[in-house]
């Protein structure tokens, strides 16, 4: 058993007679331009042993955490590339490919004990300026009281979907 920890671009300049049993891609792919994700996707699988599994690990859009950015009126650039990338889209991705793969549901929560932390995550989770948040405080104050817990931290879920395909 050897872990390789390295970014993606490096992963697709190993000589092509190098193969792993397992690749795990944790929320990166985001940071791809879409009209590129189909053929990466390909490249990433040719690089499996027979029996091999790549695992992806993407954000779901209907998390309460990604719920808040229909409510405000501000740039809503998600990711890096400006496109959404979630669960739903990469799913469609497979289907189109037909590539078989196994969907399991992460769930998981988030505390957020105050305003001013939600304002910090919204803005690196949409890709503006906390000002850009701080225009809409008092909704983000609105909101989060709706999900404050008797210990003062409004929880939120932040469900994610993980596929696993296996070749």
């Amino acid at each position: 058993y050897i872990a390789v920890n390295m970014r993606l671009e490096d992963l697709l300049k190993i000589e092509d007679k190098t193969f792993f049993d397992l690749i795990l891609c944790s929320h990166i792919f985001y940071h791809i331009p879409k009209e590129k994700l189909r053929e990466i996707v390909n490249e990433i699988r040719q690089r499996l042993n027979d029996n091999g599994n790549l695992v992806v690990v993407l954000d779901s859009d209907d998390s309460e955490i990604y719920r808040f950015r229909t409510r405000f009126d501000f740039p809503t650039k998600i990711k890096d590339f400006g496109e959404d990338l979630f669960a739903t889209q990469f799913q469609k991705l497979l289907e189109d490919e037909n590539i078989p793969y196994d969907q399991r549901t992460i769930n998981s929560l988030i505390e957020i004990p105050s305003d001013e932390e939600m304002i910090r995550i919204l803005a690196f989770l949409y890709r503006v300026k906390q000002t850009e948040i701080k225009k809409h405080g008092d909704k983000v104050k609105k909101i989060m009281k709706r999900f404050k817990t008797k210990e003062d931290f409004s929880v939120f879920d932040w469900r994610q979907e993980m596929f696993m395909i296996n070749i």
